[in-house]
């Protein structure tokens, strides 16, 4: 969980994102792909605090982006009517990766 405040003078503090304030936006950058974000809005002032916050339409989102490509490809002939096909699995260091697709055609 991270908890953000941005001030409308410029100042901001964050911990573990970085907040872009532009003028009644600002973007949350360095986020995980894959992972869901809620995000919330309230105002404040220097003599009552907080007010309530609102929950952003939709409440959620989830950043996503490509896999990366798989490493270490290579192709081999097993007999006359097979290929085998192998990789490095990265789902070892890139959990969001569910599965792999794997295509062969003739041209």
């Amino acid at each position: 969980r991270t908890s953000s405040l941005v001030a409308m003078n410029g100042r901001s503090g964050s911990l573990g994102t970085a907040l872009h304030l532009l003028g009644a936006e600002f973007v949350i950058a360095d986020l995980q792909p894959g992972y869901r974000y809620f995000v919330r809005v309230a105002a404040e002032n220097g003599e009552m605090g907080s007010g309530i916050f609102v929950s952003t339409a939709p409440s959620s989102a989830v950043p996503r982006s490509a896999p990366p490509p798989p490493l270490g490809v290579t192709l081999s002939i097993l007999d006359k009517n097979s290929l085998g096909v192998s990789w490095t699995d990265s789902r070892a260091t890139d959990p969001h990766i569910s599965s792999y697709l794997i295509e062969h055609f003739t041209k």
